[in-house]
């Protein structure tokens, strides 16, 4: 049988190549690791470049079609503005214009109609002052007709000779009951003469 020793012998005689063959491995591991590194260093510098050129790129147009929309929306907004300016200007003529037509013609009607009344006053009021004159006329004639009648009537009654006294036997004369309602009658006109 084989010692112990005799086997570790061989062992021993690999360890310091198998050493060898590890720090070559590791070395190109390493050596690999840091290729890749310095690949991927690239390739993100590479990628972070055209990525930023993009973007500046994107910004720029973005910048272009915001400047672009902002114009496009104040020349429209002015533009509007300038309408709407016209119409409330073209609204606010025809607003005076009507508010001057209609006070042009509620003066015209009002002045008409109070010319109208003025004249319906005036014709009233001659109507009125004819109808007065009239009636006082008429008065007038009536108490000047009254008062001839009543002269007429106390002449007649001077120039009628007394009656004889009438015998106790006979009734009384019904002819001074007939006077006494014609009295009170000139009375009466008389009276009217004085109020008018």
């Amino acid at each position: 049988m084989a010692s112990l020793a005799d086997n570790m012998r061989p062992l021993a005689q690999k360890l310091p190549q198998d050493y060898e063959t590890r720090v070559e491995a590791v070395d190109d591991l390493r050596f690999n690791v840091k290729l890749e590194l310095n690949n991927y260093r690239t390739a993100q510098q590479a990628m972070s470049a055209e990525q930023e050129k993009v973007l500046d790129k994107y910004m720029d147009d973005l910048h272009s079609h915001v400047h672009k929309l902002r114009h496009t929306i104040s020349s429209a907004h002015q533009e509007m503005a300038t309408q709407q300016a016209q119409e409330l200007s073209e609204q606010f003529a025809n607003l005076r214009h009507n508010a001057a037509t209609f006070l042009k013609v509620t003066h015209a009607a009002h002045r008409s109609m109070g010319t109208a009344q003025k004249k319906s006053l005036v014709k009233g009021r001659n109507q009125l002052m004819a109808e007065v004159t009239a009636t006082r006329e008429e008065n007038h004639s009536d108490i000047a007709e009254a008062a001839k009648i009543w002269a007429s009537i106390s002449q007649a009654k001077l120039s009628q000779p007394k009656p004889s006294q009438p015998k106790p036997s006979q009734p009384k004369p019904s002819q001074p009951k007939q006077k006494k309602p014609m009295k009170k009658g000139p009375a009466t006109s008389s009276q009217a003469a004085e109020s008018a």
